[in-house]
């Protein structure tokens, strides 16, 4: 791994502004909701992995960055269907091992879920890095790193003070890795929730929970992290324009009408 040369990549684009070097290798980790309420999106998440897997393989190979990629899912416990799959060499998992992996049941082990996949990307990161010469690591060779937390519903299953030790754990890996974080919610606030998470407020997304809503919001985060792959600092995560934000309303009581939920969503940008 001492090879560290991108410069058949490096160019410039269309307007003559310089093109960042690809990353020395990029680390994804997605930490999924599976609990049962996640049935609303009528089983967008497994649909929408899988093709952003195949979008980051695809981009792996177009600029031969090593691109691993790991899966958390989580109801009342973590489960790990994948872990460092190399999208560059490593066979990819069907939908259909997504869609049974992925399948809604249980309760939400939002934060301690969170945590226990950020301390697997912190792992992963250090592992590599360990694999250079010391020569190498003195020259701080650029390796991306993404964090992508998706939830439908409040915690309710983690261990005490969850919210905060979350928080800390994203905060430190901002800071020691540069870590990419990315918060997508349903059913809640999701900025404020985010927030809490230690999430960056541009960097979260309230979904609408269904099928399309969840498909639009996924789908943009899969952009970001293609984008990621080739190097870019832009971390927005785009979705278009004419699209509405889709503000959080607290469920109906019992003798309200339910809101009208529109099915397009607008992440805050930053």
């Amino acid at each position: 791994m001492d090879s560290l040369s991108c410069a058949q990549h490096i160019g410039r684009d269309s307007s003559g502004v310089r093109r960042p070097s690809p990353p020395v290798a990029h680390f994804v980790t997605v930490c999924g909701d599976r609990s049962g309420s996640m049935a609303s999106m009528c089983g967008a998440p497994p649909v929408q992995i899988y093709e952003q897997i195949q979008d980051l393989a695809k981009t792996a190979k177009e600029l031969n960055v090593p691109t691993y990629f790991t899966l958390v899912t989580f109801d009342d416990t973590n489960e790990v269907p994948i872990k460092d799959l190399n999208l560059l060499t490593d066979k990819l998992p069907t939908l259909g091992f997504l869609k049974t992996h992925m399948a809604p049941r249980g309760m939400t082990k939002l934060y301690d879920s969170g945590i226990y996949t950020l301390q697997l990307l912190k792992e992963q990161y250090g592992a590599y890095v360990a694999g250079f010469s010391k020569k190498v690591q003195r020259l701080n060779p650029c390796i991306k790193t993404s964090y992508v937390l998706l939830t439908d519903g409040e915690d309710n299953s983690s261990a005490p003070n969850g919210e905060a030790r979350h928080n800390k754990v994203l905060k430190d890996m901002r800071r020691e890795c540069g870590t990419m974080a990315i918060f997508l919610g349903a059913n809640i606030d999701a900025v404020k929730t985010g927030e809490g998470l230690g999430f960056n407020e541009g960097a979260t997304i309230q979904m609408t929970p269904t099928f399309d809503g969840a498909s639009q919001c996924l789908r943009a985060v899969s952009h970001t992290l293609r984008r990621a792959s080739t190097g870019s600092h832009n971390q927005s995560v785009e979705i278009d324009d004419s699209q509405q934000q889709v503000n959080y309303s607290p469920p109906p009581t019992p003798n309200s009408s339910p809101p009208q939920m529109p099915g397009r969503v607008l992440l805050r940008r930053y």
